[in-house]
């Protein structure tokens, strides 16, 4: 099989189960944060919700495909 880059490091392609290809984990504009509108506690409350409903339906792997600019934080989760 082929070898996965994870950000935990790399798997075997067997590994990744079920798959989310194109998600959003988190996203706006850099300003939202200085104008009130984006709460980090609850942006991870909400994903990590998220993250467990699609894993109790059966999902093992989530590609995040969020760029720089609409707020991705890859230590939010």
């Amino acid at each position: 099989m082929a070898t996965i880059q994870t950000i935990k490091g790399s798997i075997d392609s067997s590994e990744l189960g079920a798959t989310l290809t194109h998600e959003h984990l988190n996203s706006g504009m850099g300003s939202f944060e200085r104008l009130g509108y984006y709460n980090r506690d609850d942006a991870v409350r909400r994903g990590v919700e998220a993250l467990q409903h699609a894993y109790d339906v059966g999902i093992r792997t989530v590609i995040d495909c969020t760029p720089l600019d609409l707020g991705r934080d890859e230590g939010l989760f």
